[in-house]
């Protein structure tokens, strides 16, 4: 799903104090560094900005674990963005940071819950409502190039067709987010990961182009080196193992 690290930024005004400036400069700081919980904590409470932030911290921390995603950490982050929304409803971030939590939370569920579930949807219609009002936004674009394909990868054709998902769709949005956002490791890591997910020997030259971009990708934060590292561990696979484990590992990686 999901450049996490950078999908908006805490705005600090000049009107806020110098102790609030300084608060949100140390959230920043524990976030390029990793230190998510720490970061989310600092903004526990503010204005929609500070909340939406603690959703991505939240987000980042279950992304970030190498043993599954967290449900709690993703109920927490979908109710800071809840929080965000109730104070500003059309906060471009919490929308985004609120889509990619409940889009996540469907990994545990089973096709058919998640063909019951409204959470796919309304995940894809706020996205799309997002690039209605700003067509430059490569993370919205991000978000709907894994889309399209989870949907194919766990639909299958029938399923794709009923929810609307399409490859070349998916591959579009790709492409417009690569050229807002080249040098992103988090792009392709995330259209690379659900490619090899959904068929690593028909997409196998793409993969190991798009995988080979985030790991020459220049990163700036410590998510950033974690995407990298698992997308070469991910191009090892596609090199050495069968297909149906590269295809198991891909969809089992966040």
């Amino acid at each position: 799903m999901l450049k996490i690290v950078r999908l908006f930024a805490l705005v600090v005004t000049m009107a806020l104090p110098a102790t609030a400036v300084a608060q949100g400069d140390l959230a920043e700081i524990a976030f390029d560094e990793g230190r998510f919980v720490e970061a989310a904590t600092m903004t526990r409470a503010g204005d929609a900005d500070a909340l939406a932030f603690r959703a991505k911290a939240l987000l980042s921390e279950a992304i970030s674990g190498n043993n599954g995603l967290s449900d709690a950490l993703l109920g927490d982050a979908v109710f800071a963005a809840d929080e965000a929304l109730a104070m500003d409803p059309q906060h471009a971030e919490a929308r985004l940071q609120r889509s990619i939590a409940i889009s996540l939370t469907t990994r545990a569920m089973t096709t058919r819950e998640v063909q019951k579930s409204d959470l796919v949807d309304e995940a894809k219609a706020t996205v799309e409502g997002l690039l209605a009002e700003d067509e430059t936004n490569a993370y919205a674009h991000m978000f709907l190039s894994v889309w399209h394909l989870e949907v194919w990868r766990r639909g299958g054709r029938i399923g794709a067709i009923a929810m609307g998902a399409n490859r070349k769709t998916a591959r579009a949005h790709y492409t417009t987010a690569t050229a807002l956002a080249d040098d992103d490791a988090s792009i392709h890591w995330q259209y690379g990961k659900a490619l090899a997910a959904l068929n690593a020997r028909k997409y196998k030259e793409e993969i190991n182009t798009v995988l080979g971009k985030a790991i020459a990708a220049e990163a700036e934060t410590a998510l950033e080196q974690t995407m990298q590292a698992r997308a070469q561990t991910l191009k090892d696979a596609l090199a050495s193992k069968p297909r149906r484990e590269v295809e198991a590992l891909a969809a089992a990686m966040n």
